[in-house]
């Protein structure tokens, strides 16, 4: 499957989320993407109102990490985390909770963003234009 590609806004919005730990959740989510969203996944994905069919939006919480939760934003139960140590876990989990609060925003590349990757060497299929906090997103859901 093809990469993803990042609006230069998406630059500024990484610096003010400052979490490493929450960003490398989001780049996670940002592979995951899938243009246009999936319908069963209505809860954490779906279209910007207004904008159905060419804007959409995907919380920010991995499949892998969301699989583990059960009860999200509560958590999983920790045995289940990549570590036997609950505290190690525990943290494992608090990391990833806090990408929950963010929201990729995205869409199919132009034809230029799309040509501009393949000249770098890359095939992109969904671009990701902003990477909004919960509260900057409730005006687009």
């Amino acid at each position: 499957m093809a990469g993803v590609g990042w609006d230069r806004m998406t630059d500024a919005d990484f610096e003010n989320i400052g979490d490493p730990a929450v960003q490398a959740e989001i780049l996670a989510v940002g592979e995951e993407l899938r243009f246009p969203p999936r319908r069963n996944r209505r809860r954490d994905e779906g279209w910007v109102r207004g904008r159905e069919g060419k804007i959409a939006w995907r919380r920010g919480l991995s499949d892998r990490a969301a699989a583990l939760a059960d009860d999200l934003p509560a958590g999983p139960d920790y045995a289940d985390l990549p570590d036997d140590d609950d505290l190690v876990g525990e943290r494992w989990w608090e990391d990833r909770r806090r990408a929950w609060d963010y929201y990729l925003i995205y869409r199919d590349p132009t034809p230029a963003e799309y040509e501009a990757a393949l000249r770098q060497g890359e095939a992109i299929s969904r671009w990701v234009v902003r990477i909004l906090h919960v509260s900057d997103m409730v005006r687009l859901l």
